[in-house]
């Protein structure tokens, strides 16, 4: 027997080290293998998701847009021309380019568009840049059936599902259009490969992008220009007034940017003729055409006015009123004394004289830029609602013809107080 024995437990202590060492070799290895089966699931998952979705966009593409709604509360009027050039770029037989459709506010652009899409049917997909920009990737997602959702992770779901949050942290809109996007782009990889042609994205309403989202209008059209690349996808945008034609001229390299397509005014006779099926007679059909022109919004507010008996000189009077007050919201207005006007009012005026005195009521937008001083200016005269930027001519001119007609009543006549004033002003500005 040992003259000192060992305290109580001592010899069981290398034991109970093991054990511990052991339990927690265990558990990180139950840890670790967890681990790795939750992300293999995941993965699993992932896979799963990515097989079910493509299908469904690619089949978006094949029903095309035939059952598109053109959202009017009226027959459609027809525009043969501008359906023809429009049928070119929504039924391409090959890719390699992007397309741009502009027209200033109240042209009809967005219904002679849609009404395109709908004819072409099978290989466009048409999607509207909504009112609520954080929307947009949501709407896209719609427009393509493209489940968003199913891009979830499989815990992601199952927490969901089982413990749902008292509020969802928002997701990136830029994180969710990519999403999109990718899965856009490789339904048109596969549409083009049975077809033999590229699928058709059209995107209208951009200018509202360009103004309040620009990482997102960027975005968007370098993914137009990666897929011009890859000759699978044509992206048409849309866009209507103020500086956007311009600078997505300026992002993208000319043979990628194809064609330029303005959607304008109704000629004369096509004015006269939407009224007048429209049960307006002739004689005044031709009358309000002299002074709302082409411009189809104001042919409907002429019409709607004539049908609650407002006369053709009231209707006249209150275009003219709503001409005078786009200057005025434009800080243009012309002051009773001449010696009042700002140097922006002066260049600003310069420029509108000069518009309206020449042969075809249209200047060049470099020279537009180098009157107002520089690009920055003559992006925020031009957005405006005096001024119309024309990105296929290069060209400025005024927006529409009460807008003409009240600066002709204002400085028309080369003899007035106020046009004599302003060029006598503008030539004793400084050069900068």
């Amino acid at each position: 027997m040992d003259a000192n024995p060992p305290p109580q437990g001592q010899g069981l202590k290398p034991f109970t080290e093991l054990l511990k060492r052991s339990l927690r070799m265990k558990a990180t290895s139950f840890v670790v293998g967890g681990l790795v089966a939750w992300l293999g699931i995941d993965a699993l998952y992932a896979g799963y998701a990515e097989r079910k979705r493509i299908p469904t966009v690619l089949r978006s593409f094949e029903i095309g847009s035939t059952s598109l709604d053109l959202g009017l509360k009226e027959p459609y009027f027809p525009r043969p021309e501008e359906e023809a050039i429009l049928g070119t770029i929504t039924s391409p037989h090959h890719g390699g380019f992007f397309n741009l459709v502009v027209g200033e506010h109240g042209t009809g652009k967005t219904t002679v568009v849609r009404h395109t899409c709908q004819q072409t049917g099978r290989g466009v997909v048409y999607t509207r840049v909504p009112e609520r920009l954080p929307q947009f990737a949501q709407d896209l997602a719609e427009a393509v059936n493209y489940d968003l959702d199913v891009h979830i992770s499989f815990w992601k779901q199952i927490r969901r599902r089982f413990f749902p949050p008292r509020q969802e942290q928002p997701t990136s809109q830029l994180d969710e259009l990519a999403t999109v996007c990718n899965a856009i782009a490789e339904a048109a990889r596969l549409y083009e490969s049975k077809y033999k042609k590229p699928a058709v994205l059209v995107i209208d309403n951009l200018t509202k992008l360009a103004k309040s989202d620009v990482e997102t209008f960027q975005y968007l059209v370098e993914f137009a220009k990666y897929q011009a690349d890859e000759h699978n996808l044509v992206v048409n945008f849309v866009a209507s007034e103020g500086n956007t034609p311009q600078r997505l001229k300026d992002m993208s390299e000319r043979s990628r940017l194809r064609r330029i397509i303005e959607i304008g005014d109704l000629s004369h006779s096509e004015s006269v003729r939407y009224l007048t099926e429209r049960d307006v007679d002739e004689d005044t059909a031709s009358s309000v055409v002299s002074f709302s022109g082409g411009r189809i919004s104001l042919l409907k507010d002429a019409q709607q006015g004539l049908l609650q008996n407002e006369s053709v000189e009231d209707i006249k009077s209150r275009f003219l009123t709503l001409a005078k007050d786009e200057f005025g919201r434009s800080r243009l207005s012309l002051p009773e004394d001449p010696t009042e006007l700002t140097k922006r009012q002066i260049k600003a005026w310069s420029q509108i004289i000069s518009i309206v005195d020449s042969p075809n009521k249209e200047i060049p937008h470099r020279a537009f830029v180098k009157s107002v001083g520089d690009d920055e200016r003559a992006n925020h005269f031009l957005q405006q609602n005096i001024f119309a930027y024309h990105a296929k001519r290069d060209t400025v001119s005024l927006q529409s013809t009460p807008i003409e007609l009240y600066v002709m009543d204002s400085v028309g006549e080369r003899g007035t107080s106020q046009r004599v004033a302003v060029i006598d002003l503008l030539s004793h500005l400084p050069e900068h």
